[in-house]
């Protein structure tokens, strides 16, 4: 696992710029110029960018999440052992809070591929989403300084 570390690694932060960014980039611009433009042409947009939405970001998701728990196991189990410092156990919450956006998005995509019914978290989903995403980042950048 050592080998594959490095790799994972940056594939996973790749994937989680992509992720956070996308959901930055419409909290902080997109949703508030929704609401200065004509619903005709904001409604169009968001047909667009839904279109590109569904296509790259399920796949981005996916692969942030496996890389995550491939570097997990440096962390955690074997000689390290499971929640015996500080760092193991921000690394426990950060998955947890991962773990809760998994849900949000499979309970979304199945929303719109299995079951053809708008979310009705549609409204929220992203914020939360979010939300959550920045207390992760938050939640890894402290596990470095404790330890």
């Amino acid at each position: 696992m050592e080998v594959i570390y490095p790799f994972a690694l940056v594939v996973h932060l790749f994937c989680a710029i992509l992720f956070v960014g996308y959901l930055l980039v419409e909290a902080i611009f997109l949703t508030p110029l929704f609401r200065q433009i004509p619903s005709q042409w904001s409604q169009r947009i968001k047909e667009i960018l839904g279109r590109i939405e569904t296509r790259v970001m399920p796949p981005s998701f996916l692969v942030l999440i496996l890389s995550g728990g491939m570097m997990v196991s440096q962390y955690l189990g074997g000689e390290n052992g499971y929640f015996q410092n500080l760092g193991q156990i921000l690394l426990g919450i950060k998955m947890i809070l991962a773990f809760c956006i998994l849900c949000l998005v499979v309970f979304s995509l199945s929303m719109f591929f299995i079951f053809k019914k708008p979310n009705p978290l549609r409204r929220y989903m992203h914020p939360i989403v979010l939300c959550l995403a920045l207390v992760i980042i938050l939640l890894a950048k402290l596990m470095f300084w404790v330890g």
